[in-house]
C-alpha cells in the first residue's frame, strides 16, 4: 500500500501500544482492495490486517531469495513485534536486513505483539514462529520481545488507558529515588517475560536444522512526553 494511504496519530491515548496509532485510510483503492481480500480469508482486525499485507509481502521476497540458487543463503525465520515489523512508517530491523541478497528472512513478525501472543500463535501457518521452522528449516532464529508485554497501556480506575509499568510505581515522596519509586510486584512481570522467552527459544533449539537463535531487547527507556 501507498505511504500515503497510512497515517500515525500520536495524539491518540487509548492505544496499548504506540504502535496501535498506524492509522489506515481505506478509501485508497489499493488499499481497499486488499483489505476486502484479507477479510475474506478471515482477518477482521485491522491492524492485523496491515501485519498481514507486510508478512506477505516479505513472503514472496524470501521465496525468490531461496530459489536464487545464492551461494552461502542464510535462511532465518525471525518472531518480534515493532522492532521487527512497523507497517510502512519505519524501515526496521527485518526491511534493513532484507536489503542483504545473502539472506532469506522468513517473517512472523507482528506490530504490537507479545510473548503471549507469539507462544499462543506458534502453529499458525502465517505467524507461527515454531511452525515456520519446522517447515523452513532454517540455520538461524531471530527473536525479540517482551517490551509491550511489560509497557502496554491498560485501563486504569477511569477507564484511560495508562502504561502498565504507571501500575508498579510507589506514590513518590520527596527525597525517592528512581529505584525507591519502583514496587516489588513488577518482579513477577520480569519472571513471567523470561519465562515465556525461554520456552521460545527452547523450542526453537529443539529443531535440528537450526544452528543459532539471535536475540535482542531493549536499551534503558528515557520520558518522551508519552505513556512509553
Amino acid at each position: 500500500p501507498p505511504v500515503e494511504a497510512y497515517t500515525y496519530d500520536r495524539h491518540d491515548m487509548n492505544v496499548s501500544n504506540p504502535a496501535e496509532r498506524v492509522k489506515l485510510n481505506a478509501a485508497k483503492a489499493e488499499v481497499e482492495s486488499v483489505t476486502r481480500h484479507l477479510r475474506a480469508a478471515g482477518v477482521t482486525n485491522p491492524y492485523e490486517q496491515w501485519n498481514s499485507m507486510v508478512r506477505n509481502t516479505r513472503r514472496d521476497i524470501y521465496r525468490r531469495k531461496v530459489q536464487s540458487g545464492t551461494p552461502g543463503l542464510k535462511k532465518i525465520v525471525s518472531e518480534g513485534d515493532s522492532w521487527h515489523l512497523y507497517p510502512v512508517l519505519i524501515s526496521e530491523i527485518i526491511d534493513q536486513l532484507n536489503f542483504d541478497p545473502r539472506l532469506a528472512i522468513f517473517s512472523t513478525d507482528g506490530a504490537g505483539d507479545t510473548l503471549d501472543g507469539m507462544w499462543a500463535e506458534r502453529l499458525e501457518s502465517n505467524k507461527g514462529f515454531q511452525k515456520a521452522i519446522s517447515m523452513e528449516r532454517p540455520s538461524h532464529f531471530l527473536v525479540n520481545g517482551g517490551g509491550n508485554d511489560l509497557l502496554q497501556a491498560k485501563p486504569g480506575a477511569d477507564g484511560q488507558m495508562i502504561g502498565n509499568l504507571f501500575f508498579h510505581l510507589k506514590p513518590y515522596q520527596a527525597g525517592m529515588s528512581a529505584a525507591d519509586l519502583i514496587a516489588p510486584s513488577i518482579e513477577t512481570e520480569y519472571a513471567a517475560v523470561e519465562a515465556k522467552l525461554r520456552s521460545m527459544i527452547t523450542t526453537a533449539l529443539g529443531f535440528p536444522s537450526l544452528r543459532k537463535v539471535v536475540f535482542h531487547g531493549y536499551d534503558y527507556p528515557f520520558p518522551m512526553n508519552d505513556l512509553w
